[in-house]
């Protein structure tokens, strides 16, 4: 796609292997630094933002338009963690 096309791994300068490296190095350090530095709900809340990326969101755009469900989960998660991180109760939005 002409979208794409200047990006790293489509051009050649990182290799898909150091991409997914990185990525899971990157991932995994902000849910170790969430964990130790808040509570385990934001951690576990930036965990399922993080699966329903990966897994649902993502593979789901590509064969149908209704991948905005789980793409709307996903907006609404960084709100919902930086509140409860900052000490807002999770049930009390409900």
């Amino acid at each position: 796609m002409r979208r794409t096309c200047n990006r790293p791994i489509v051009k050649g300068d990182i290799s898909p292997e150091s991409a997914l490296f990185i990525s899971i190095f990157l991932i995994s350090l902000g849910l170790i630094i969430i964990l130790l530095k808040f509570k385990f709900l934001p951690f576990l809340l930036s965990f399922l933002a993080f699966f329903i990326y990966i897994f649902v969101y993502t593979p789901l755009k590509k064969v149908t338009p209704f991948a905005f469900l789980p793409g709307s989960i996903i907006g609404a998660l960084p709100p919902l963690i930086g509140w409860v991180s900052a000490g807002g109760t999770f049930f009390l939005l409900l």
